[in-house]
């Protein structure tokens, strides 16, 4: 069982993937470069990637044996008791923003920003019952990367 409001990995997936394409169109109609279409694409949907690394994590090597448990979260995650998701989180919005600013290319700090951002909003959005600092990669770190704070009790402090 998962606490996600979109049970169906493939539609969260395809959500992130129109996020990004509306932040990369934003951004293309705002700076007439196609190319950031392009750009918020990548980092909006592929920030998932992270996940690999609580997959593996969990399975070890032996997860390459039957990646199909890599399309259900729940059968990784929810034995291992943490959850590291380490692209995950809102302090990158900013660094995203000074990576972009480092470059020259127009509307690339916009892009990067939005295009993640709108990723971890959604994500945020989605998954009920989580503690409301879970998106914080800070707080996770600070809290051993817990997965109680994905399936938080309100009435519980931690």
């Amino acid at each position: 069982m998962t606490n996600n409001i979109v049970q169906n990995i493939k539609v969260d997936e395809a959500i992130h993937l129109i996020l990004s394409l509306v932040a990369g169109l934003v951004c293309f109609f705002i700076f007439g470069n196609p190319w950031l279409i392009g750009v918020a694409i990548l980092v909006g949907f592929f920030i998932d990637i992270d996940h690999l690394f609580d997959y593996f994590n969990y399975f070890g090597w032996s997860g390459f044996k039957n990646l199909k448990n890599f399309f259900q979260v729940q059968t990784y995650l929810d034995p291992q008791g943490k959850v590291y998701a380490l692209l995950h989180g809102f302090e990158y919005v900013f660094l995203f923003w000074l990576l972009g600013d480092l470059t020259s290319i127009e509307g690339f700090s916009w892009v990067l920003s939005l295009s993640y951002l709108f990723h971890l909003l959604w994500d945020n959005f989605s998954l009920r019952n989580h503690h409301p600092l879970a998106y914080f990669l800070t707080f996770r770190l600070i809290n051993k990367f817990d997965i109680n704070l994905f399936h938080y009790d309100n009435k519980k402090t931690i």
